[in-house]
């Protein structure tokens, strides 16, 4: 679980999402997801290992591409929303809502580029726990948020 400091929005990602998110949130001075990211499972070297993602798929620890540089996504799904939920990004430690930074820039990171999914920011599979673990249930309340696997 991980809770947002600018708007306590709980939320259950994984790991390196929670570590990025708190790299981006102390970083007030720049905005780099790729730093973020830097020492998780989700760590990349390579431009190219980052997936194109469809603006309707996107998912939280998702990363926004600009000319010049790029920026965490934050997404809270909405039960029968067809555009996805509400879309969020962290510019300079701050958490900003995505049509502000489309409409107005991103802080001199230039024009926006795409939307990228980097490698390991999923949820463990539940066999991937081991035996006797609980998987994190996605959209449930704060408290105890898991389930026997």
């Amino acid at each position: 679980m991980y809770t947002h400091a600018g708007d306590g929005v709980t939320e259950t990602v994984s790991a390196s999402v929670a570590d990025a998110y708190e790299k981006a949130y102390s970083n007030k001075s720049t905005t780099d997801a790729k730093a973020a990211y830097a020492g998780t499972d989700a760590e990349w070297t390579d431009e190219k290992a980052l997936e194109p993602v469809d603006p309707n798929d996107l998912m939280s620890g998702d990363v926004i591409t600009f000319d010049n540089g790029s920026a965490m996504v934050r997404v809270q799904k909405k039960e029968g929303d067809p555009e996805g939920g509400d879309v969020d990004v962290i510019i300079k430690g701050e958490l900003t809502p995505i049509g502000a930074v489309i409409a107005e820039g991103a802080e001199g990171l230039g024009g926006f580029a795409g939307f990228v999914h980097p490698p390991g920011i999923e949820l463990p599979a539940p066999e991937e726990l081991g035996p006797g673990a609980s998987v994190p249930m996605t959209g449930d309340p704060p408290g105890d948020t898991t389930v026997p696997a």
